[in-house]
């Protein structure tokens, strides 16, 4: 089993700032296994997050919070022994806000105008969600955006998972270019997630490294060279073993999935569904799914490990997953060989 509760990455090649967009495949109900999630923006602007509970397969519960000057934040903040809690982030004040287990609001002042926010991934392995934040990421596609350093800020929660935002341990870490590509992922298995870039290879500017460094010792783990990109970038969680990273495309009424092992291995599969691809235990193997949730309301699961694709109902609203991507709502952008000559100097 994974010692810590499965997580989807989210993410776009172009990152927009403003613009953490969460996507949630949850587990509410502590359960080890993650529920089926949407949410929904009322006339006021405020949210209703709606759920499918495993432990209850018909019933859809609902709660609200959250407003139309935030994006969608959820997380293990207290830790993976606790239920899932509801969170989110304001933009137009730069803080995150968590829903305790008492119906309270937890806040912290963590952001900064002009930044992408990453909120959702253990980066210093104690079983608590940390929250991250990086300057000078790119929201176009141009050669002057490529020379920037990206720099990440970490606020890394050393509590016993009572009180979230009590005890606050910053850290700091230079990551690749303004334009590379981010995956959070736990690359060598030992529980702990590391913040993966993306470059170009120098030998074909099509072609992406992505390098994983551990924000706190700065120290680079290791190397996935992952060939071409086509879309957003994604963590699949597998259980006593070093994550993988997941690329996709759509391709006619099917989606096409390569997922990277530590080694570079490339294991491919081809989905019979098109829609918003995300990632989740939603079986409770312990290891996780890719789920395609289509505009008819269904999610088309694929299971790496036996191969198998089945379908599941998601309740009435946006489908969502625990991890985020920092592109916004809107599709990502892809990469075509003139941009790529335009950006790399092919």
């Amino acid at each position: 089993m994974l010692n810590r509760k499965g997580f989807v990455l989210y993410l776009a090649l172009i990152i927009l700032p403003f613009s953490p967009i969460c996507t949630l495949g949850c587990d509410f109900d502590n359960d080890g296994i993650d529920d089926l999630t949407t949410y929904q923006e009322q006339g006021d602007g405020s949210w209703t997050w709606r759920y499918i509970k495993s432990s209850d397969s018909s019933t859809v519960t609902t709660t609200s919070f959250g407003t139309n000057s935030s994006y969608p934040a959820p997380g293990y903040y207290f830790g993976t022994t606790q239920p899932a809690q509801l969170g989110h982030i304001e933009i137009d004040s730069f803080f995150w806000n968590v829903l305790t287990p008492d119906t309270s609001t937890d806040r912290l002042n963590f952001g900064l105008d002009n930044v992408s926010y990453y909120p959702g991934h253990d980066l210093n392995g104690d079983g608590i969600d940390d929250l991250s934040k990086f300057l000078q990421r790119c929201g176009k596609i141009t050669a002057s955006c490529y020379k920037k350093t990206v720099r990440g800020n970490f606020a890394l929660n050393g509590t016993d998972g009572t009180d979230t935002f009590k005890d606050i341990t910053t850290a700091t870490l230079l990551l690749g270019k303004g334009i590379s590509p981010l995956v959070s992922i736990d690359a060598d298995g030992n529980g702990t997630e590391e913040i993966c870039y993306g470059l170009p290879n120098k030998s074909n500017r099509r072609n992406f490294t992505f390098t994983c460094k551990q924000p706190l010792t700065d120290t680079i783990v290791g190397k996935r060279n992952v060939g071409k990109l086509f879309n957003r970038p994604l963590q699949l969680k597998r259980a006593g073993a070093a994550d993988l990273i997941l690329l996709w495309k759509k391709s006619g009424a099917a989606t096409s999935l390569t997922m990277v092992g530590a080694n570079n291995q490339k294991t491919t599969a081809t989905i019979q569904a098109i829609g918003k691809v995300l990632t989740g235990d939603w079986l409770g193997t312990g290891s996780q799914q890719v789920g395609i949730a289509t505009n008819s309301g269904s999610l088309a699961i694929y299971n790496p490990l036996d191969l198998s694709t089945t379908t599941r109902t998601l309740p009435s609203g946006t489908a969502i997953d625990c991890d985020n991507n920092l592109n916004g709502p809107g599709e990502a952008k892809i990469l075509t060989s003139s941009n790529v000559c335009k950006i790399f100097e092919c």
